[in-house]
């Protein structure tokens, strides 16, 4: 959260308003500008700024007169921090934003035009290098001081940021059973850099209260997530952790308040967070209380009564605090999450956030996090509410705010570890397939597959509890699949109480199809019958997985010969759910160039990404998430062979079936695909772009058609990177375009166009037609339209 009060720093702008180094270099790298209405420097300096993300994304160098930029133009420096103040505030509250590569976009674009690395994978970092990277900002902080006090305050302001980016990759991170171990490290990464910067640096009051801030949010943001277990503990021992840690929350949110919460005006965001860090830490308390201890363990301990009343002291937005019990204390705190949902809410049942949720067409998705602990904590929820939001995560679509598609998901895993907790196997079948279903279309090459798996091992406890058959092959489908995705590191520890749970279900039923009367059998026998008759039906489940890929295979096959419909889009969708989620679980993203025109590759960061070379220009691309390294190595390792010969097979056969719909020079859709493509659009008007390159005929007579017809199909793979192509008869192609695209920008793009043919540049020369009309007349007034381009003196033409 910043407050951004802007400066008079007019060294780099001229008297029009334009930065002369920024334009240069935007011209120079032939970067593109979106320009506003009216022209402004906001738009140079949001291009170059997405330039650098984007030489970032690819891995590519920042070139050193860029750099100079990043490091030394103040007006652009400043700039940067109005834009990064906007993608932090869309990190958690947008639910389109891609989280885990809007962090490291932002990281990047403050490292100095340097190549910190610091995200391995989405679980884990370099912290060596964030540790640099800091150190870094002390150096360049420190020289600056004494330097040039407008570039340190505006550096100060960059540092500042990075710190708070960090604090929000903790807050995302706390939530999930991994990655909540990287909050430790990272703060103290955080809280190194801080005490440096004071001690080495001589800042004025109000930095200090900046820095001070950031240090009481780290406790009252983050004292409630580390895991207390229970073991060997006394309830008096796990009592008196967690008043060492309410008290941590208390006093970080006093030390943040006692500096104006870094200049913050408004309070009450901070105090919010404030109480939900409270108040999950205490239902966490009562929650292990009840089920771990008997209640004359806890009933007469004085540390209780010290957190309570430490808590009426402290939550200051409720007049009186009717709480003498810990059933009191309990509805007290439950109370907090509507406040924290909306303060103007004067309803005080908790309940109201489920009905919020299930009713509310706006409910937010940032609220999810408030269900999520509601739902957690409270015993009162009525079963058909709790199926009902079940019901309606199944059918809503994914979120791309990795945050809140892990609430959603945690959430259904929360609502059927209810059910397991009270033994009642009452939710439909119909229900579950639909929550496996989602799982299967939206784990494709997630970052969240852990998560999805998650709620694989759940589904699978839930139907070992069963003593139907049906349900039991159930639990084990899903057990194997939770393995194969995630292995068993964390059913070893982590999850180990749910392993031992479902192997000791299935040893049983195991035991009990033997119909033994009177034999005692121990868990442990249990647990090792179980993990037999597991290990029994991941070896039959491999052979039934094989058959199915090689059945899945045939019926492409036979799609390729019968469906009409089937063309190269098509095509690729089919290879890549084959490979993904037949073979891979749904761990990677795949595509075929040579077949794919769009959603090609991942708008991510945090992935691997190998290229296996089939035939000609036909290339398989597979991406996949460096969390799951191993597991895809492992997979890969043992289809390789496999999948490129098949994949060869698909697409020759395709090519050879469908000759009537391609182009044999270049690869593209032909006049005869396009008939087939118009006849399928509705009645509604559409634009169609011709291009006659005219200088084919003198190129085929002056080099030879052999050379050419390879010149000209590199041509066709530069233009089909703007857009998908048809060939038309002789020196043509065309592109459809819907009638709000805008179709001179890809003409213009088109045009600019230069290829190296022998050692002549070509340019080509294009008479350009365009063409609107619907499915009923475009083949008629096409054939005009080119004709009045033919003979015009600009060669272009526009027929409407």
């Amino acid at each position: 959260m910043f407050i951004h009060q802007e400066k008079d720093i007019l060294n780099f702008i001229d008297e029009e308003g334009e930065d002369h180094k920024v334009s240069q270099l935007l011209t120079k790298y032939n970067i593109k500008i979106s320009n506003s209405l009216i022209y402004s420097l906001h738009d140079d300096y949001s291009a170059l700024l997405n330039y650098i993300d984007e030489l970032y994304f690819d891995e590519k160098d920042i070139p050193s007169d860029i750099v100079e930029e990043l490091l030394n133009n103040l007006n652009f420096k400043s700039f940067i921090i109005y834009a990064l103040e906007k993608k932090m505030n869309s990190i958690i509250n947008d639910n389109a934003t891609i989280i885990f590569k809007e962090i490291s976009t932002i990281i990047d674009i403050l490292s100095f035009g340097k190549k910190f690395s610091i995200f391995n994978s989405y679980n884990s970092y370099n912290l060596d290098n964030l540790s640099s990277l800091f150190k870094e900002y002390e150096k360049r902080l420190k020289i600056l001081y004494e330097a040039n006090r407008d570039d340190f305050e505006i550096t100060f302001k960059h540092y500042t940021i990075l710190i708070e980016v960090i604090n929000e990759l903790c807050s995302i991170n706390s939530l999930d059973i991994l990655r909540k171990k990287s909050i430790k490290p990272l703060v103290e990464i955080i809280t190194e850099t801080i005490s440096m910067s004071k001690f080495n640096i001589e800042l004025d009051s109000e930095k200090i209260n900046i820095l001070n801030n950031i240090l009481g949010k780290l406790l009252f943001f983050y004292s409630h997530v580390p895991y207390i277990d229970t073991a060997n503990k006394d309830s008096s021992y796990l009592i008196e952790e967690f008043h060492f840690n309410f008290e941590k929350i208390c006093y970080g949110y006093d030390l943040s308040k006692n500096t104006g919460f870094g200049l913050n005006v408004d309070e009450k965001p901070f105090y919010k967070i404030f109480l939900n860090s409270t108040t999950t830490l205490l239902l966490t308390l009562l929650y292990k209380l009840k089920y771990n201890y008997s209640s004359e363990d806890f009933s007469n301990i004085e540390e209780l009564n010290q957190i309570i009343t430490l808590y009426k002291n402290e939550i200051k937005h409720k007049k009186n605090h009717n709480v003498e019990t810990l059933e009191d204390l309990k509805k007290d705190l439950l109370e907090n999450y509507i406040y924290i949902y909306d303060e103007n809410v004067k309803e005080k049942d908790h309940l109201f956030i489920v009905d919020e949720f299930l009713n509310n067409e706006n409910f937010k998705s940032v609220h999810l996090s408030i269900l999520h602990t509601t739902i957690l904590f409270s015993t009162q929820i009525q079963e058909e509410k709790l199926i009902s939001v079940l019901e309606k995560f199944s059918l809503s679509q994914k979120y791309n705010n990795d945050y809140h598609e892990f609430l959603k998901l945690s959430i259904c895993d929360v609502i059927i570890t209810k059910f397991i907790a009270q033994r009642k196997i009452t939710l439909k079948d119909e229900l579950i397939d639909k929550i496996i279903n989602y799982i299967h279309k939206n784990r494709t090459a997630s970052h969240q597959m852990s998560t999805y798996a998650k709620l694989y091992l759940t589904i699978s406890l839930y139907y070992s509890f069963s003593d139907n058959y049906n349900c039991i092959e159930k639990s084990k489908l899903y057990y194997f699949y939770y393995v194969s995705v995630n292995g068993y590191e964390l059913l070893d520890n982590e999850y180990s109480k749910i392993n031992r749970t479902i192997l000791i279900n299935h040893g049983n039923q195991h035991i009990n199809e033997l119909n033994l009367e009177n034999v005692l059998i121990s868990d442990a026998k249990c647990l090792e019958v179980g993990e037999n008759a597991l290990n029994k039906y991941f070896v039959q489940e491999e052979m039934n997985k094989k058959n199915r890929i090689n059945q899945k295979l045939s019926n492409i096959v036979t799609q390729i010969f019968t469906d009409k419909n089937l063309d190269n889009e098509l095509l690729n969708k089919e290879i890549e759910n084959f490979i993904s989620n037949e073979i891979f679980f749904g761990l990677t993203f795949v595509s075929v160039d040579g077949l794919c025109k769009q959603q090609c590759t991942l708008v991510d960061i945090g992935y691997e990404r190998i290229s296996i070379t089939l035939f000609d220009e036909y290339k398989l691309r597979i991406a996949y998430s460096k969390v799951f390294k191993q597991v895809f190595e492992r997979l890969y390792i043992d289809n390789s062979d496999y999948i490129k010969q098949n994949i060869i097979n698909l697409i020759i056969c395709y090519l050879r079936s469908n000759l009537v719909y391609n182009d044999s020079v270049t690869g593209l859709r032909n006049h005869e695909k396009f008939k087939t493509d118009i006849l399928k659009r509705d009645d509604k008007e559409f634009i169609l772009v011709q291009l006659y390159y005219e200088d084919l005929f003198r190129l085929n007579k002056t080099y030879g058609y052999e050379k050419i017809n390879h010149y000209f199909r590199e041509y066709i793979k530069i233009v089909e990177k703007i857009t998908p192509l048809y060939r038309f008869n002789g020196p043509k192609i065309g592109f459809i375009v819907e009638n709000s695209k805008n179709y001179k920008a890809l003409i213009e793009e088109i045009k600019n166009i230069e290829m190296l043919v022998m050692d002549e540049v070509i340019n080509p020369r294009l008479t350009i037609a365009i063409t609107w009309g619907n499915k009923n007349n475009i083949l008629e007034k096409v054939t005009l339209c080119l004709n009045f381009a033919e003979d015009s003196k600009e060669g272009y033409y526009e027929f409407k």
